[in-house]
């Protein structure tokens, strides 16, 4: 084929996809005055249970000969009852030889407090702490005192006066545990943060659930990871770090989480059936990120979501609440597969005049259109054409990206109506900044 008729079949198939993109998003078929404007980002509210009301395990009754049925069970309950009260939890005080754990064994952390200046002793601080038995178990009995263990799909890490660095010296628990996940998490898409929740004046507790690939070609895993912050006394803080593996979770992690619920006095959610279901959906949106544009990953705020009745095999269109109609904005991206490339492709994709008439042919009416090179993004070299058209007595405003990488077309679309308080386009902005390019 020749290079006229290379151009013209360019020229029928090019602007087939984009007419067919921008009639999508031209959000037909709805008024949208007449219906509630939608928030972009959906807010999530995700409730803490509150702390396990634990029963503390029961020690055993001796029995001895002579002694009738009903006195056996009497002084089996007494010595029930007294193995119950004598409990120790984190911050008490030590019962000595307590068997009542099964899953866990008790070990002491030390922390450094200060030094005294005339005799140059280090003050110290000794914390009696329970941890689960296991193979893999490290413990540091010098300050900073701190031990990890690792069993039934529990990683567990506790250390006192950790080497954290916090704003105000003067900041509750609540406040450092606070800053402490930001600094750890901060904007991360792949985890769901429950808040922090104050337990009492001197404590603070929260859970994240995060999503992760221990090898690019391995599937998804889950984890929920609970931290926990708490004031023993002035300038002594405890922190602990619980994290439950799903992949290696087993019958007995439950049993093991009760029992550190209970000496820490803090709930440890971990619920599999809860966390299979979660995987199960995250991974089913993964999916449907992973057919937007082929080679490249987006990752969308929580609250935008697939509109199914206008995406396709060749557009996917995400929006607030996957509903483009109602929430006045989208964006939509496709792609077209340059099979029989030739070397000057991009001269003429880019050249302005040939975009001007492309969008000219797909629209009726075009107002203040600007078109101009925008700059390399993870689609690659990208022009920019900005303009307004009106839809259904509505007038749309919006942004066309057009680029080329690695033999792919990529057309990213976003619009929203003139009424829209929101700013649709900060986002493609970001979506262009952040997304991530697979070579192929």
């Amino acid at each position: 084929m020749g290079r006229n008729g290379e151009k013209m079949r360019r020229k029928l198939v090019i602007p087939s996809i984009v007419g067919c993109l921008l009639l999508c998003m031209g959000l037909t078929g709805c008024g949208l005055m007449g219906q509630t404007r939608r928030a972009a980002m959906a807010s999530r509210e995700e409730g803490a249970g509150e702390a396990s009301n634990w029963e503390g395990h029961q020690g055993e009754g001796q029995q001895e000969d002579g002694y009738q049925e009903n006195e056996n069970q009497d002084e089996d309950k007494r010595v029930k009852k007294e193995s119950a009260d004598s409990q120790p939890v984190l911050g008490g005080e030590r019962v000595e030889g307590y068997q009542g754990f099964e899953h866990l064994f008790e070990t002491e952390l030390t922390a450094y407090m200060d030094e005294d200046v005339k005799s140059g002793r280090i003050k110290r601080k000794n914390v009696i702490v329970y941890v689960p038995m296991g193979n893999d178990i490290r413990i540091s009995g010098d300050f900073p005192g701190t031990v990890n263990s690792d069993t039934q799909g529990i990683s567990f890490y506790a250390d006192v006066n950790p080497g954290i660095t916090f704003p105000r010296e003067d900041m509750s628990a609540g406040e450092k545990l606070e800053s402490y996940i930001e600094h750890i998490y901060g904007s991360r898409n792949e985890v769901e943060v429950s808040g922090i929740h104050k337990i009492g004046k001197d404590a603070a507790v929260t859970t994240v659930v995060q999503y992760w690939r221990p090898d690019e070609a391995e599937d998804y895993r889950i984890s929920y990871i609970t931290y926990y912050m708490k004031e023993l006394e002035p300038d002594l803080l405890f922190f602990m770090e619980v994290e439950i593996d799903g992949s290696e979770a087993t019958e007995e992690t439950p049993e093991i989480l009760a029992e550190l619920e209970a000496f820490y006095e803090v709930d440890i959610p971990w619920d599999s059936d809860e966390a299979e279901k979660k995987l199960e959906n995250y991974t089913a949106g993964k999916a449907d990120e992973a057919v937007i544009l082929p080679g490249v990953d987006f990752s969308f705020p929580e609250g935008w979501e697939r509109d199914k009745r206008y995406s396709d095999g060749e557009i996917v269109i995400y929006a607030p609440g996957g509903d483009c109609d109602g929430a006045g904005c989208g964006i939509a991206v496709a792609s077209y597969r340059e099979e029989e490339s030739t070397d000057d492709i991009w001269n003429w994709l880019m050249d302005d005049e040939y975009f001007e008439e492309m969008l000219m042919e797909s629209l009726e009416e075009v107002e203040g259109l600007e078109i101009g090179y925008y700059g390399e993004t993870c689609i690659g070299e990208t022009t920019l054409a900005k303009f307004s058209c009106l839809s259904d007595g509505e007038r749309t405003d919006c942004q066309f990206y057009l680029g080329e990488k690695a033999g792919n077309i990529y057309f990213i679309v976003g619009m929203q109506y003139q009424w829209l308080e929101m700013d649709t386009f900060e986002l493609v902005k970001e979506l262009l900044e952040s997304g991530d390019t697979i070579e192929e």
